[in-house]
C-alpha cells in the first residue's frame, strides 16, 4: 500500500506542476495588471492633449497680443469675450459673467478697450457692465 500511496502522490505532483491553471491565473493577473497600467496612460495622455491646447491657444494669444503691442495676460482673453457676445446673444448676463470671472486679470489697456467696444458687441444695454470695467479701472 505504501508504494500506491508513492505513485499516487508522484502522479498528483506531476498533474499539479503541468497544470495550465497556474500559468493562466498569473497571466489574468498581469493582464489585468497591463490593463490599469494602459487605463492609467490613457488617461494621462487625455490630460496632456488638453494641456497642449491650451498651451497652444495662449501661444497664439500670446502672437496675436505681441503684433499688436499689448501686454499678454492670461486670464484676460478680450477675443474671447468678443466672440462670445457676438456669436451669441450678446446679453448683459454673457458680459457680466465674464467680467466676474476674468476682469480683475485684465490690464488697463484691456479694460479700456472692453469698455471702448463692449457695446457694439452687445445686444442689450450694457451700462452696468460698463460701470463695473470703470470700477475695475479704477482699482
Amino acid at each position: 500500500m505504501p508504494i500506491n500511496l508513492n505513485i499516487i502522490s508522484l502522479v498528483a505532483l506531476a498533474l499539479a506542476l503541468t497544470s495550465p491553471y497556474p500559468a493562466s491565473a498569473h497571466e489574468s493577473d498581469r493582464e489585468v495588471q497591463l490593463k490599469a497600467a494602459n487605463d492609467e496612460l490613457t488617461t494621462r495622455v487625455a490630460e496632456l492633449l488638453k494641456e497642449n491646447k491650451r498651451l497652444e491657444e495662449f501661444a497664439m494669444q500670446a502672437l496675436i497680443a505681441k503684433s499688436n503691442n499689448e501686454k499678454v495676460v492670461p486670464g484676460c482673453d478680450t477675443q474671447a469675450l468678443r466672440k462670445t457676445m457676438v456669436t451669441g446673444s450678446g446679453s448683459a448676463s454673457t458680459a457680466q459673467k465674464w467680467l466676474d470671472q476674468n476682469g480683475e486679470k485684465c490690464t488697463k489697456e484691456q479694460l479700456k478697450y472692453l469698455w471702448e467696444n463692449l457695446q457694439r458687441w452687445g445686444s442689450y444695454d450694457l451700462s452696468s457692465q460698463l460701470r463695473y470695467i470703470d470700477y475695475l479701472f479704477d482699482n
